[in-house]
């Protein structure tokens, strides 16, 4: 009888009409002020994506013209040439599923819809997360010691590293960037030291300990050929992994050493001028506050303007604790231009060319902070990031070896900057 049975493709099609762009924005923007604020940039078309910057003016000068002749130089231009990194996530239904759910039309909507959903979460984490890294694709990297000791009177001493199941984390809020059943595998370097990875034998994750840093495998991690003191990826067993293969972000447009004499980054030697590379302040022990004005007079000094300083969560509070008796301007929620209804919490400094908004970010590395100018980035996308890729119409495909059908999500990106001397990074 016709209207009882709800079919595979009008299913399909009934669930894409939810995944408005507003829609998207909903799921991804929350957790993610730096990926709601940037300015995203949808037209990345081409092979790759010219940033021109001129790094020096003529030097023709002196106190008469004669001179000023033989000083002549000319302008000293550069560009950088940006390619895309790609990044997927899907969504399964099986077959059974569907069997099960034709009868009742929501029932199979929001089935489709929940799963598509979390790729979508998936996909956007990641994006998410790199957007503060190198493009080396490391999500943290593990400690020497071999024991951890949980804090607290009575706490219990456990065996970690290499030859146990535990790993214990050298920067706690990189547990963000970790979840069950995640497959995972090790290097010895960040992923831009070219080691590769030491294995395609992965260890799954079962077990994260977000208060105290700690990741559980389902094997001792030394099946991964894991070394201590290795850095973790996120990968696919016997097939590939993210190393080297991700967006560049902040830590690689605002490196926090100045880039080697061998450097070519995007085609360009960055070492020559920092113009290319930007500004950068080290506490060393000094109060947090004061190295966030130190990065701010510094920027302001080349020539920039920054609005926005990125901390993880606990660096935020312990900034707001060291202001709590100085003079500081709460702002109630600072919103993206994009989506005013959707707002993030933050205060503001007083930088020397104009307040500053300070934005707690799950994704900042703790003990990092990014103060930037907005208006000098972009995420340069084909097509929008992430995106239900669907060119051929079919937002749900059959699986070709199992019982299923897949949705996939991806998208085609990375993380572009006009002015890197407007930006800096502080460490404290």
């Amino acid at each position: 009888m016709p209207g009882i049975q709800l079919d595979m493709p009008a299913a399909a099609a009934a669930a894409k009409q939810k995944y408005t762009q507003r829609r998207f924005n909903l799921l991804c923007y929350p957790d993610n002020p730096l990926f709601a604020f940037i300015t995203k940039n949808t037209d990345f078309g081409g092979e790759n994506k010219v940033i021109g910057l001129r790094s020096a003016v003529p030097q023709g000068r002196g106190p008469t013209v004669a001179i000023a002749q033989a000083a002549r130089t000319a302008s000293i231009y550069n560009r950088f040439v940006v390619t895309r990194s790609f990044d997927y996530a899907t969504a399964t239904i099986t077959g059974e599923a569907v069997k099960a759910l034709k009868g009742d039309e929501n029932a199979l909507i929001e089935g489709l819809t929940k799963e598509i959903d979390g790729a979508i979460h998936v996909c956007m984490r990641s994006l998410a997360v790199q957007m503060y890294r190198n493009g080396g694709g490391a999500r943290g990297q593990m400690v020497t010691t071999t024991s951890f000791t949980y804090p607290g009177t009575g706490g219990a001493t456990i065996s970690t590293g290499i030859a146990t199941n535990v790993l214990q984390l050298t920067n706690i809020s990189d547990t963000f960037n970790f979840e069950q059943g995640m497959w995972i595998c090790t290097s010895a370097d960040d992923g831009t030291g070219g080691a590769g990875v030491r294995s395609l034998v992965m260890n799954q994750i079962t077990q994260v300990d977000r208060d105290n840093g700690l990741i559980f495998g389902a094997q001792n991690w030394n099946v991964t050929g894991a070394v201590t003191g290795d850095f973790l990826f996120q990968g696919g067993p016997g097939v590939g992994s993210d190393y080297n293969a991700m967006v560049k972000g902040l830590a690689a447009w605002l490196p926090l050493q100045p880039p080697a004499s061998t450097d070519n980054f995007f085609g360009v030697n960055r070492s020559v001028d920092s113009r290319y590379y930007g500004c950068r302040s080290v506490g060393g022990g000094a109060p947090i506050e004061e190295t966030c004005v130190d990065i701010a007079t510094k920027i302001c000094a080349q020539g920039g303007n920054p609005d926005h300083l990125f901390v993880a969560p606990t660096d935020w509070a312990a900034i707001i604790k060291a202001l709590s008796t100085k003079s500081v301007y709460p702002r109630d929620k600072v919103a993206p231009n994009d989506e005013p209804s959707i707002g993030f919490r933050a205060f503001e400094l007083e930088g020397p060319k104009g307040p500053i908004k300070v934005i707690s970010d799950i994704n900042c590395p703790k003990g990092t902070g990014y103060m930037l100018q907005m208006d000098t980035w972009a995420l340069e996308s084909l097509g929008e990031a992430p995106m239900i890729l669907d060119e051929d119409g079919l937002i749900m495909l059959r699986s070709p070896n199992a019982d299923a059908y897949d949705t996939r999500i991806g998208y085609y990106a990375n993380v572009t900057c006009e002015a890197p001397i407007w930006n800096g990074v502080a460490t404290w």
